[in-house]
């Protein structure tokens, strides 16, 4: 990622938040239609060309790439649980649920960002958001191994 006005980005990435509590009704939406699997499919496919954005474009490229990338992230989340939920017993879900989420919050908000600031320090911040878009593209293998509904 090319270096800028670092407090232009970080507006532009919480402008980007406002937006996404309707996200998640369309993909609710969405997940509805075509089914939680392509959902979510759709999510790591566009997720992951948004992430090699953030990690390879500049200028106008740039912006979308970090306004669709926060937009993206919440789009997956009704599919995801959908998901979930086909995936355990109703006496398994409680359990499952607060396994899932607390690691999902470590890997979120603690190990990616550490590992992005330790590729920025490296001098390749862009690397780590290219790293990102391809873990996105391997999770795409692992969907295809899980039960759930159609799509």
């Amino acid at each position: 990622m090319k270096t800028g006005n670092i407090d232009f980005f970080n507006g532009l990435l919480s402008a980007s938040r406002l937006a996404c509590p309707f996200v998640v009704l369309a993909a609710g939406i969405v997940a509805d239609r075509l089914g939680t699997k392509t959902a979510v499919r759709l999510y790591l496919i566009f997720h992951g060309v948004m992430l090699f954005g953030v990690g390879l474009a500049s200028g106008m490229l740039l912006t979308g790439s970090i306004i669709m990338q926060a937009l993206l992230t919440a789009f997956v989340f009704p599919a995801v649980f959908k998901l979930l939920a086909e995936a355990f017993t109703p006496a398994e879900q409680a359990t499952a649920m607060s396994l899932i989420m607390p690691m999902a919050a470590v890997l979120g908000t603690g190990i990616i960002p550490a590992i992005l600031g330790m590729c920025g320090d490296a001098g390749s911040f862009g690397a780590g958001f290219i790293a990102m878009g391809l873990m996105n593209f391997a999770a795409l293998g692992a969907l295809v191994k899980t039960a759930g509904s159609r799509g």
